[in-house]
């Protein structure tokens, strides 16, 4: 793959124009599963915003949208900050708060993408790897070796429920899965690999 480069975390970037205010958020994904789920959260965040516009990149899949913005003024500039700093496996989204001042089409893609740019420039780059994602089933009296393990694999926590029992879906580089299952069968912890789309647990 050309781009060989994500994001390390996730970051946030603000920008204002003429009383607009763009707010960015940049996070990194595995897959469609991920990216649908940050969508949704920020929708029901910042519900009272004008325009949630976004862009993401999958390897040699990626996906820009206006969200009613004129077309090709908000998800096109995100989606050419991501490529222009060679990022792939990453969700680039914009909330815009209008601010009474229309900007024009020009004034849109300055806005879109410098606040694209700055969540960029906020961030840190690391070598993309191939990742997948685990299910994972341990008792509260496990959590805390849960935690360790969770950590050394450098694991991002995205899916959990609480019941009886703690069930959590981690997403772990795939070069670490034979250290994953030596070290939650040494700890007794019971997992098994998670389609890379799953739905949320809770």
């Amino acid at each position: 793959m050309e781009d060989a480069w994500t994001v390390a975390h996730s970051s946030t970037s603000e920008y204002k124009e003429r009383g607009s205010r763009f707010l960015g958020f940049l996070y990194p994904v595995s897959n469609r599963g991920e990216i649908d789920r940050q969508l949704q959260a920020l929708r029901v965040t910042y519900a009272d915003s004008r325009h949630i516009c976004y862009a993401w990149r999958l390897g040699t899949d990626a996906l820009a949208n206006d969200a009613g913005e004129p077309a090709h003024s908000a998800g096109a500039p995100i989606l050419r900050a991501l490529r222009s700093a060679g990022i792939t496996h990453a969700l680039l989204v914009v909330v815009r708060y209008f601010g009474g001042t229309k900007l024009g089409i020009p004034g849109l893609i300055q806005a879109y993408g410098e606040t694209a740019r700055l969540a960029i420039v906020c961030n840190s780059l690391q070598r993309w790897e191939p990742r997948i994602t685990l299910k994972v089933t341990f008792a509260y009296s496990q959590t805390s070796a849960a935690t360790q393990i969770a950590h050394v694999l450098g694991a991002r926590l995205v899916g959990a429920v609480y019941t009886d029992l703690c069930v959590q879906l981690w997403n772990i580089p795939e070069q670490q899965l034979l250290m994953a299952a030596h070290a939650l069968q040494e700890a007794t912890i019971t997992f098994e690999q998670a389609c890379e789309d799953s739905a949320p647990l809770s």
